[in-house]
């Protein structure tokens, strides 16, 4: 059994670090077909990006076992709105658990979701995602929850709040490294509704123009995207920012390095706390790599 488990381990070590160096190839390809890539100053920000972004894929893929099962338990709301935190493709609610442990220590009631992030079909995984909210959003006796979503999880609310009521029942939301305009790796791929996340596709078009229509039933999200420009999953990294949205620059991290971040946490929990529809980060929080502004 040991030896097992060990080669399971060197298993994820070895294709997590061929995943790391395949994306960020691609990703160092595109920026300096752009011409926004310093060989000198970027180049060590990108090594500190990429290790900080295989270690922490190894952290996800370790934990994955932990969150195939399980419902929430959802309790009475406690005073302040409870969190749904929403994972990403192909990941379950075990990746977001450091967050979750965060916010519980901040007295915030949080709740992991699970769903299909597999099916062909991203409408339907966004309904899933809104049966999710307003479940637990009745359950626990809360007018609104709270939402955080890492990367498909992100446009999967959008989607849950324009087309399958969940708007009603949704307060703050923040996104973490979520390609709502869809990101360029999505076009090496045509299976498990990852085409549906290429630039531009119907899924993505029709959200954005449903969003747009400024229909008075239905109030625009208070959402807050953080993104990465060292993100080699989701790029180009404005790939990240929906319209209306309040957006955050990081530097030096990666697309799941974003769920064990520490900056990052309290970039989420000040948007969070704020009154729902007018979430915004304050100056406090800037960092020097870090810029904040309206998409």
């Amino acid at each position: 059994m040991g030896s097992l488990i060990l080669t399971l381990l060197l298993a994820i070590v070895v294709v997590s670090g061929l995943f790391e160096a395949v994306t960020y190839l691609l990703w160092l390809y595109e920026k300096r077909r752009g011409g926004a890539f310093s060989a000198t100053e970027d180049r060590l920000r990108l090594w500190s990006a990429g290790i900080g972004e295989w270690l922490a894929m190894i952290a996800v893929c370790v934990m994955w076992p932990f969150g195939v099962f399980g419902r929430p338990n959802v309790r009475a709301a406690s005073g302040k709105r409870p969190v749904v935190l929403v994972h990403g493709w192909s990941l379950n609610r075990s990746s977001l658990a450091m967050i979750a442990a965060r916010l519980r220590k901040d007295g915030r009631d949080t709740y992991t979701i699970n769903y299909p992030s597999l099916l062909s079909d991203t409408d339907a995984k966004a309904q899933h995602v809104a049966r999710a909210l307003i479940d637990i959003a009745h359950r626990a006796g809360a007018d609104r929850v709270d939402v955080v979503g890492h990367s498909l999880g992100g446009v999967l609310v959008r989607a849950a709040a324009r087309f399958h009521g969940a708007e009603q029942v949704i307060g703050n939301v923040v996104t973490l490294g979520s390609p709502h305009r869809g990101t360029a790796l999505a076009i090496l791929f045509r299976s498990f509704g990852l085409v549906q996340l290429r630039p531009e596709s119907r899924f993505l078009s029709r959200l954005l123009e449903a969003e747009e229509e400024n229909d008075p039933a239905q109030a625009p999200l208070a959402l807050t995207s953080i993104a990465s420009n060292f993100d080699a999953v989701v790029f180009p990294f404005e790939l990240s920012f929906p319209p209306g949205a309040f957006c955050i620059t990081l530097d030096r991290e990666g697309h799941h390095g974003l769920l064990f971040s520490q900056r990052v946490y309290e970039l989420v929990k000040e948007n969070l706390d704020a009154e729902p529809r007018q979430a915004e980060a304050s100056q406090d929080s800037k960092n020097s790599d870090d810029s904040e502004e309206g998409c």
